[in-house]
């Protein structure tokens, strides 16, 4: 805490230590000065912790280590370049070295355009796997330029493919950082963090020039070994690089939902029997940035898509008559398998019909995993972020219970041995016992393993209960549920769609028409 006293001339603000110590004091003089570099230095580079999210200086710490390794990166892969050019101009003019460079960062400008104009749109509902995949893309490709001292004769090629790589990593970052910054301030002072963070990059990149510079300077005597030792720092620090960008990722809580995270939301939201709502950091730390999330064991996915998906015949729109007063339409799209085997015909619910699934049926790779059911949601022009939410419920309780109806349905069509988890029953005795070196129980079921060895036992009035069990429960939990969402810190005024989400439909004298 600082306080204001009169030194005699002007008022000024000291800090209780610097009092008992003394004023007057050579030292006290001292501690000032050094106290009031340190004051403006932080002012420089840093902004209040009030100004910001706790979760801001984490990120930061990863931030501007990310930032260090890919500047050292990037500082040799350019010295590579430049002796390629050299070794090249053996074999051509100094002119033709410099058509080179521009038509490879011509090449690059073009990839950034095209990045930037047909991706941008998709940018805000997936904000961190954007960031985390186009950075996997730019590891994989400024490797190129490394190469280029080993084929100077291939240099436009290789750096063009490198400048594709770093053009399309640079326009997601551009495109998402300002999301990241807006989601850690918390004093409206945006301009003032996105400043402050291109000062902590001036001095971070700095620091990798100097070290870069050195580097070379070791091996300033040996060109075999300026060519052969940026290329084995390579791998190292592409994998700090790449360390440095997940953990930098996972520190960002953002607090606006998209379809992964609200589905994550309420599934656990329903695990802990409605009363514990998940927080932000909970979510990011199990938030998977490359593959799909796990969401109850990867069953019976979720996909926000257009009308035309549901309903692909006029005999398709009569049992969606259950959502003539929602804002959205969802149908289970089962798998065509299902229609052959089932004992309930036609396999439907909600809409989807075996014949519309089987006219979306195709050939399948003999890896490929066996056809689940898939959840498929369209919203109307008119839904709000609360329809999108109420959607999310509604499958969080049908993916659960219908999971929960096949793994009963599966169990009881095992030996009971089996079904016991290894146990066995005892002859005459009528109870169990567990056999000497029994194995364990097996693990679960996956989404698409489990309806292969239960779905054909699912009948269509089973399926049509659970669907209007979902639709009941989903309204009658979304109030509390909305409630929550907001007590706990989330932003439940906007939800995150991409552009294939976007799609809505109108209502034109009680027929549906895409928008």
């Amino acid at each position: 805490m600082l306080r204001y006293v009169w030194n005699g001339k002007v008022v000024q603000a000291m800090d209780e230590e610097t009092l008992r110590s003394g004023v007057d004091t050579a030292g006290g003089a001292i501690r000032r000065t050094v106290l009031g570099w340190q004051d403006r230095l932080h002012k420089a580079f840093l902004p209040s912790p009030k100004d910001v999210t706790d979760d801001y200086w984490e990120w930061l710490q990863w931030r501007l280590t990310q930032r260090f390794f890919s500047s050292t990166m990037q500082n040799l892969s350019t010295q590579s370049m430049l002796m390629a050019l050299g070794l090249g101009a053996k074999k051509s003019i100094a002119a033709g070295a410099a058509i080179n460079w521009l038509l490879k960062d011509g090449v690059g400008r073009i990839a950034r355009m095209t990045v930037a104009t047909n991706f941008c749109q998709s940018f805000d509902s997936d904000l961190k796997r954007i960031r985390y995949v186009t950075s996997l893309v730019f590891e994989a490709t400024i490797g190129c330029e490394f190469l280029t001292p080993f084929f100077p004769q291939h240099f436009l090629a290789l750096a063009s493919v490198a400048n594709v790589g770093k053009a399309i990593a640079l326009s997601a970052f551009v495109a998402v950082q300002p999301a990241f910054q807006k989601a850690m301030c918390s004093g409206g002072n945006l301009a003032d963090l996105a400043a402050k963070n291109q000062a902590q990059h001036m001095v971070v990149d700095m620091l990798a020039l100097a070290v870069s510079a050195a580097f070379m300077y070791t091996v300033r005597n040996s060109e075999r070994a300026r060519m052969v030792v940026p290329l084995l720092a390579f791998p190292l620090l592409a994998a700090a690089d790449i360390w440095s960008v997940y953990h930098e990722i996972k520190a960002i809580q953002l607090k606006v939902l998209n379809r992964e995270r609200a589905e994550m939301v309420a599934d656990r939201w329903l695990a802990e029997g409605a009363r514990h709502m998940p927080t932000a950091a909970q979510i990011s730390a199990d938030e998977r940035l490359l593959l799909p999330q796990d969401i109850c064991g990867g069953f019976m996915p979720l996909a926000i898509t257009s009308v035309d998906q549901l309903v692909r015949s006029p005999s398709d729109l009569p049992p969606l008559r259950p959502y003539d007063r929602e804002l959205y339409l969802m149908a289970m799209q089962l798998p065509v398998d299902h229609a052959s085997t089932s004992s309930a015909q036609p396999a439907s619910i909600n809409g989807q019909s075996a014949a519309a699934a089987a006219r979306g049926g195709g050939f399948r790779a003999p890896w490929a995993p066996p056809p689940q059911p898939q959840l498929c949601m369209c919203l109307n022009e008119d839904a709000t972020s609360a329809d999108i939410f109420k959607a999310v419920l509604e499958a969080t309780h049908l993916r659960r219970a219908l999971r929960a109806q096949l793994e009963a349905k599966l169990g009881r069509q095992l030996p009971e041995a089996v079904r016991d988890g290894g146990a066995v029953v005892r002859a005459g005795g009528g109870g169990t016992g567990a056999a000497a070196g029994a194995s364990p129980p097996p693990p679960p079921l996956r989404g698409a393993q489990l309806w292969a060895a239960a779905g054909p036992l699912m009948t269509q009035a089973e399926l049509d209960r659970f669907a209007h069990d979902a639709r009941a429960k989903a309204a009658a939990n979304l109030p509390r549920f909305l409630e929550q969402l907001h007590e706990s810190g989330w932003k439940t005024k906007t939800f995150l769609l991409s552009t294939s989400e976007k799609q809505r439909y109108v209502c034109v004298g009680g027929s549906k028409k895409e928008r």
